[in-house]
């Protein structure tokens, strides 16, 4: 769904930016306790080294996101500045969405189908909270939720078995279900943009017309007042 015509491009990039940014610490924080309780999780079944360094590789990431999002509020860019930090949130997006996907490889359990369930369940957690915080720009969704969803889903397809090629086509199914969902939140979003941004705009507009009325006014009070003046001394 595309702007509105009647606000600039700019201005309504840098607005879509600046809600990414805006919520980008509650996605971080719950990311990092959902990381944290997955490894406790996992830890009597998987290898404590990959856990190890999964959990790091989350935290790493989660803080050199936070770090960029620190400078961008300290940064306050104009409009025509957003694009190199909507590139930078996107790169980050990509990267988060790849360490978490590689769960789906590093941490499946073989011989535990609960928890295959419970990683399944923790990375489609994560990429249904993502869509309230991403869906604004639906390629920075996708950029996170393809790479987090997909090594997994591959995973269960080779594993073979009823219950592994079941839990596939589930996740197949919910990835395509939140596809559609984070499109339409994606439009709902970008729709109530559009309004307030046409609203502040109406306001400006109406603003400076008032201004130059009064301004208007002034003139020709003064002028009448001249005008009256003049007509006095004449007599």
């Amino acid at each position: 769904m595309a702007s509105s015509q009647t606000v600039p491009v700019t201005a309504f990039k840098a607005e879509q930016v600046k809600w990414l940014y805006r919520n980008l610490g509650a996605a971080l924080l719950g990311g990092g306790l959902v990381a944290t309780i997955l490894t406790v999780a996992l830890w009597p079944v998987a290898s404590h080294v990959l856990l190890g360094g999964w959990l790091a590789g989350i935290l790493a990431v989660s803080l050199a996101r936070f770090a960029v999002a620190r400078r961008y509020w300290a940064a306050q860019p104009l409009s025509q500045d957003c694009e190199v930090w909507e590139n930078r949130h996107l790169a980050g997006v990509a990267v988060a969405g790849i360490v978490w996907g590689s769960a789906g490889l590093l941490l499946f359990s073989k011989e535990s189908i609960e928890h295959q369930v419970l990683v399944a369940f923790a990375l489609g957690g994560c990429a249904a909270g993502a869509i309230a915080t991403l869906a604004i720009r639906l390629e920075a969704w996708l950029l996170f939720a393809v790479p987090t969803m997909l090594p997994l889903t591959l995973r269960f397809f080779y594993h073979g078995g009823e219950t592994s090629l079941a839990m596939g086509g589930m996740m197949t199914a919910f990835v395509v279900l939140l596809t559609v969902t984070a499109r339409t939140t994606r439009d709902t979003l970008i729709a109530s943009l559009t309004l307030r941004l046409e609203k502040q705009d109406l306001i400006a507009d109406l603003t400076a017309s008032k201004e130059r009325v009064e301004h208007l006014n002034e003139v020709l009070v003064k002028d009448l007042a001249l005008r009256a003046e003049t007509e006095k001394e004449l007599r």
